[in-house]
């Protein structure tokens, strides 16, 4: 399968990039760069996440502190959203 990511996704990752950086600028590349890496293992094991019920047709990997909402289609993943596992998932805007 092809991992592919949203722009919504790219913002997030720069997103954390930028806060991290804050307090660690050598941290924050390391850390998106696992997300990443941890994003693109989804090639060869997309299902080891249960679909959730809301939202309804993603799954849900943990990295970390963060969240990764992804969707598999056909041959691809799509990485809709990263999020800092705090966040309420109902606003997250999927769409």
């Amino acid at each position: 399968m092809q991992v592919t990511f949203s722009p919504r996704a790219l913002r997030d990752l720069r997103a954390i990039g930028d806060y991290i950086a804050i307090d660690s600028p050598e941290r924050s590349g390391t850390f998106v760069a696992e997300v990443r890496v941890a994003c693109e293992s989804l090639a060869t094991e997309s299902n080891r996440y249960a679909l959730l019920e809301r939202p309804k047709g993603y799954r849900r990997m943990p990295v970390g502190s963060y969240l990764v909402f992804y969707q598999t289609t056909g041959d691809f993943v799509r990485i809709v959203r990263v999020v800092h596992s705090a966040r309420d998932s109902r606003d997250l805007g999927f769409n």
